[in-house]
């Protein structure tokens, strides 16, 4: 008989046990490599989300930087040409957008050279990229004015540079110059250190989003642009290079999504679906704050949809 209260205590004990371990140790893991510059807005997102289950959940958020991590989350920063659904195996929700501008050292000599015109976005290509072989000839401006310049880029694996070459429709392995691998920041760190250094680099990135103006040795490399949106950009003004670009395409400023990677098996997790449900919802607020564009209604509504689709959970 004693052995038997005994045996139970035990059971008692590590089943009490396992599920406060359960409780405790819930965490979630977003890999966010090759899409650093995103880390800023996700760790405003889980940090606002944490106060609404704040009591409630014992929920923990990580956010990793590697390569082979298997996270729960996986950060993508560019559309694929075809879409993940459900048959692949993972679904991917856009959450927000981000915008891609030309950058340059301040005392870059090109400035003032391009400044009265502005690059066109086939010049800006002929920059920043080696020509196909299978592509036209160049139009006659590109044939009469070469424009040189050290060009600085992610790796080709990066989801920037992915965006980047899709915007021009080229090829990643195709961009010129010099290839920095890690946290896109780094591109805005040596162009401060080389006055003939151009890149592209996402907003939030490229200002400082605490003065809300352009980082100090930074300068946007001109582009064609008409008087209303030169002020803007001109401006040196974060807010207004946003709002400008929420309302209208700007020809050379590539303007992407960048949200989850979501396995089919994580779809049938609540906390991972509530989680990217309230960034659709209440998230959006923080994008303009940390230098990001809010995703169009359209938009917003085909995310959601595809969280009705796809995932096998309900919504709280």
């Amino acid at each position: 008989m004693k052995t038997n209260v005994k045996l139970m205590v035990i059971l008692l004990v590590a089943l009490f046990s396992g599920e406060y371990v359960l409780a405790q140790d819930r965490s979630i893991k977003i890999n966010t490599n090759g899409a650093r510059f995103s880390s800023s807005l996700i760790q405003k997102w889980i940090s606002e989300y944490e106060k609404t289950i704040q009591g409630q959940h014992d929920l923990k958020f990580q956010i990793e930087n590697n390569a082979g991590s298997n996270a729960d989350l996986s950060v993508i920063a560019y559309q694929p040409k075809v879409e993940n659904t459900s048959d692949s195996g993972s679904i991917t929700l856009y959450l927000a957008k981000y915008a891609l501008i030309p950058v340059a050292n301040s005392q870059n000599p090109l400035i003032s050279k391009i400044a009265k015109r502005g690059l066109k976005k086939n010049e800006l290509k002929n920059i920043l990229f080696d020509k196909d072989i299978f592509e036209a000839d160049e139009d006659e401006d590109v044939k009469k004015e070469k424009y040189k310049a050290s060009v600085y880029s992610c790796d080709k694996s990066s989801g920037i540079t992915i965006a980047l070459a899709n915007y021009f429709e080229s090829d990643p392995g195709r961009i010129k110059g010099k290839k920095l691998l890690g946290d896109e920041i780094f591109l805005i760190n040596v162009l401060k250190k080389d006055n003939s250094g151009i890149s592209f680099n996402s907003i939030n990135y490229a200002y400082d989003v605490q003065s809300r103006k352009l980082k100090q040795d930074i300068e946007l490399l001109p582009i064609q642009l008409k008087q209303a949106q030169k002020d803007a950009f001109n401006s040196k003004d974060i807010d207004q290079v946003l709002s400008l670009l929420e309302t209208q395409s700007i020809e050379s400023v590539p303007v992407e999504k960048f949200g989850f990677v979501i396995s089919k098996k994580q779809a049938a997790d609540p906390e991972i679906i509530n989680f990217v449900n309230w960034i659709l919802t209440e998230g959006q607020k923080y994008d303009h704050e940390l230098g990001f564009l809010h995703l169009d209604e359209n938009s917003l509504i085909a995310e959601k949809e595809k969280i009705k689709e796809y995932f096998t959970v309900a919504l709280k």
